[in-house]
């Protein structure tokens, strides 16, 4: 027998529908319940995908919630994630994991701590391209890596974000947010 993962989702805003439509494309994922800071967002989050708004600290003691996914701004994923691990829940985050360093670190041990599991996007490196250059790598084809470099154009979120705000503060500029792919 099949049994569902249940899902509890904070943040609502300018991603959310992307992850409601992949998320309804998966049968062992069961949507329950969103939250978000702005309780109308949550409010027509929940409508526009069938599911139950409610405060953050309601999603998180629901029992019928096994993961939460936290797609709120990059500033606040580290809160967030500490409150979704303190309450024994399994956790999938958008990128990045934190906005530091120290503060990524700190998650993944408390999920260790917990024996949560602790996932983030993108899982693009799960892909074909990455993991044939991981297998050269592993392998020795390319011999031993000593540097290397990587480009991300500017695409210009304040023109089509409905709140690119957090792109140009501390903690959520185009390193954290592109440089994971």
């Amino acid at each position: 027998m099949h049994v569902p993962v249940r899902v509890g989702v904070i943040g609502c805003g300018n991603i959310f529908g992307r992850y409601a439509t992949g998320m309804s494309r998966f049968p062992g994922l069961t949507p329950v319940a969103v939250a978000d800071a702005d309780p109308a967002r949550a409010d027509a989050a929940a409508a526009s995908a069938g599911l139950v708004a409610c405060p953050v600290g309601e999603l998180l003691a629901r029992p019928d919630i096994d993961v939460v996914v936290n797609i709120t701004p990059p500033t606040v994923h580290a809160s967030v994630s500490e409150q979704v691990l303190a309450a024994g829940k399994h956790l999938y985050t958008e990128k990045p994991l934190a906005d530091t360093v120290a503060a990524a670190r700190a998650g993944l041990a408390e999920a260790g701590r917990r024996g949560l599991l602790f996932g983030a996007a993108p899982d693009t490196f799960l892909g074909s391209a990455g993991q044939t250059a991981r297998r050269a790598i592993d392998d020795g084809v390319i011999g031993e890596p000593v540097g290397a470099t990587a480009f991300v154009t500017h695409s210009r979120a304040e023109t089509w974000h409905p709140d690119s705000t957090f792109l140009f503060r501390p903690g959520g500029g185009p390193a954290l947010d592109m440089g994971p792919y």
